[in-house]
């Protein structure tokens, strides 16, 4: 017998001792005291009624082999488990109090999936007597191993797709594409090459192709963790047609008339906008601004592709009034230049301001007003010196456009 069953043997004598009830009434027991007594008197039975009769010895007698039945019997059940329970009994000694007490703790075959025609292992749970609970027992569970997915060839061999498509397949230069990948994933290395010396590693890029010209273009592409490339090339794919040129320069002539024309040799339709919402169109143009302003004007050539090209240029216009100014008069009483100003037709047009100035003493001699546009030769009703006079004149149109750029020199002769 091992250590463990020892104690375990001493524990049960001590159980079943003090749970042993002694039947039989009070009476009985007197009775069986006088005949003890009386037979504890024959010196040949002193051994006998000492030690075997006595009731103590008889009763601890019974217990012990009592306690030996029932742990033998234990003992025989624990010995030999059932072949079909995966658990495992593993008994474990503590050391309290210079005391051994067992402890046994049952750990099962940790869970794994079971079909629907396998049984579930019970969990056994030990008899209660006379309210001592019997030690604890743990079933703990087996953890199943995760299986490790191990890089193989295989998955070193995977190939994204290299397919694309395109916004649009031809245009005018400049034009702008974008570019779709089939497969799209922050997983895949993206190479583009647009056919005209530009590259991209962008999924989903936009490009500008500046000149005219057929481009073949091709995506190349790659999973991170694979070593195989997969590229795809698309043989003039893209058509960019050539687009005009639309440049003009201009020309102000003295009756406030602009010339426009086209820089370009190009066989191309032109219009014009001239910024004041008059239009035409050709080569060569011309346009009179009607009001002082500045203007935007602009030239759109259109080739035979249908391709469109813009020019603009701003332009300051100042209208100059072309008014006829003497360099000299007579004021003799002959009829025949009295005044010196405007001729009268200008007047009929235009609101005139005109200022004479004698250069030998710089006085003003005369000031033109409403209903007196003109210098008659006299200073405050008196003749004026013959000599050499400056003049400065202000115009204003129909269209409010003032003129301040007219000045000269006159003669006065008498």
């Amino acid at each position: 017998m091992s250590l463990n069953n020892k104690y375990r043997f001493e524990d049960l004598v001590k159980e079943k001792v003090d749970s042993f009830d002694m039947p039989g009434e009070k009476g009985n027991w007197a009775e069986f005291e006088k005949d003890l007594q009386a037979n504890m008197q024959s010196p040949s039975s002193n051994f006998l009624t000492r030690y075997i009769a006595n009731p103590v010895t008889i009763v601890s007698f019974v217990a012990v082999i009592t306690a030996g039945y029932f742990l033998f019997t234990e003992l025989n059940d624990t010995s030999s488990p059932d072949e079909s329970d995966t658990s495992q009994v593993i008994v474990q000694d503590d050391v309290k109090d210079n005391k051994v007490q067992p402890e046994i703790v049952i750990q099962p075959v940790e869970e794994k999936i079971i079909d629907s025609e396998e049984t579930v292992p019970e969990i056994i749970t030990p008899a209660e007597n006379n309210n001592d609970q019997e030690p604890e027992i743990i079933i703990e569970e087996e953890s199943v191993p995760v299986e490790e997915v191990e890089e193989t060839a295989d998955t070193k061999a995977q190939i994204p797709s290299s397919a694309f498509s395109i916004s649009t397949h031809e245009g005018c230069a400049p034009l702008n594409v974008s570019f779709m990948p089939l497969e799209r994933s922050s997983g895949i290395i993206y190479l583009w090459d647009f056919g005209d010396g530009e590259k991209s590693t962008e999924m989903t890029p936009d490009h500008k192709y500046k000149k005219s010209g057929i481009y073949d273009v091709s995506l190349t592409v790659k999973y991170y963790k694979s070593d195989e490339i997969n590229t795809f090339v698309n043989e003039e794919m893209i058509t960019v047609r050539e687009k005009p040129e639309a440049k003009f320069v201009y020309d102000r002539s003295l009756d406030n008339s602009y010339k426009f024309s086209v820089v370009s040799s190009e066989d191309n339709q032109y219009s014009w906008d001239f910024g004041d919402n008059e239009n035409e169109t050709g080569e060569v143009v011309e346009h009179n601004y009607v009001k002082n302003g500045t203007y935007i004007v602009s030239l759109t050539a259109m080739n035979a592709d249908g391709c469109v090209d813009s020019y603009f240029k701003e332009i300051k216009v100042k209208i100059k009034h072309n008014i006829y100014m003497p360099e000299a008069f007579t004021p003799n009483n002959d009829v025949k230049n009295e005044l010196f100003g405007p001729h009268k037709d200008i007047l009929d047009e235009y609101k005139i301001q005109l200022v004479i100035v004698d250069l030998s003493t710089g006085q003003v001699v005369f000031q033109s007003t409403e209903g007196n546009c003109c210098w008659d030769g006299t200073i405050k009703g008196r003749k004026a010196n013959p000599g050499k006079y400056t003049w400065k004149m202000t115009s204003v149109d129909k269209y409010g456009n003032v003129d301040d750029g007219h000045h000269g020199t006159l003669w006065l002769i008498q």
